[in-house]
């Protein structure tokens, strides 16, 4: 059986709240195995 790529992402984020839903709705989660946000000091 071929099993279907994946991929991981690493999002850089400083004062993202307001966007960061819609970018991780945005992504295609067939394909993501996993989802690391890296908060870069935000207030």
């Amino acid at each position: 059986m071929i099993q279907k790529p994946t991929i991981d992402v690493v999002i850089p984020a400083f004062n993202e709240q307001e966007s960061i839903v819609s970018v991780l709705k945005d992504m295609p989660m067939d394909w993501v195995r996993e989802v690391v946000v890296v908060n870069n000091n935000s207030r």
